[in-house]
Parts: C-alpha cells; structure tokens; sequence
C-alpha cells in the first residue's frame, strides 16, 4: 500500500499528513489533481467491472454479493470506528 501511495504523491494525486492520533501512521489525503484524474478513471473503471464481474453474475448470485458486501464494509466500519462512507446498490 505504501508503494501504491508513494507513486500517487510522485504524481501529485494525494499527499500524507501524520496521523494526530497515532504516531506510526499517515493521513493520505486526495488533491485536486488526484480529485480529478479520478473522476476521468471513473467511467472506465465502472464500465470494466460491470464487464468482469456484474455481467458475469446471475441475479440472485448479484443479491448475495450485495448482502455479502453490506457485512465486510459495517464491519471494517465498526473495526476501524468509522461510519460507512458510500453505500450503492448492485443491481
């Protein structure tokens, strides 16, 4: 991950803050560059997942995988203490 983060920085996409809570640890934060290079990725990066993966699904196989994910993402919230920041639906 440090790697991923290293070369977005280089590029000008997000930049790091110390963490004021944890001494070990950085706040990545989005830049406007990096803001909009991702809103450009967007349309490309939905389009090849639902290429790769929602249009390879059966509809109940597409329900699971929604209820599957509601778990993972409350979860992490509840580990990391955080609220959830993006909920959609699949289908």
């Amino acid at each position: 991950m440090s790697h991923a983060v290293a070369r977005m920085e280089k590029a000008g996409w997000v930049r790091r803050t110390p963490s004021p809570t944890d001494k070990r640890s950085n706040l990545v934060q989005l830049t406007e560059a990096g803001r909009r290079k991702l809103v450009e990725a967007a349309p490309g990066h939905v389009a090849a997942v639902r290429r790769l993966v929602i249009d390879a699904l059966r509809p109940e196989q597409l329900d699971a995988l929604e209820q599957i994910s509601e778990i993972v993402t409350d979860r992490a919230a509840d580990i990391l203490g955080e609220a959830t920041p993006y909920q959609a639906p699949l289908g």
